[in-house]
């Protein structure tokens, strides 16, 4: 998942929230 987070990675904010969320 985290190769799709960092396609997605756009801003550090998102991908903090998203990263906690998969935690």
């Amino acid at each position: 998942m985290l190769n799709r987070v960092k396609l997605e990675l756009k801003d550090p904010m998102d991908w903090n929230t998203m990263y906690q969320e998969n935690e």
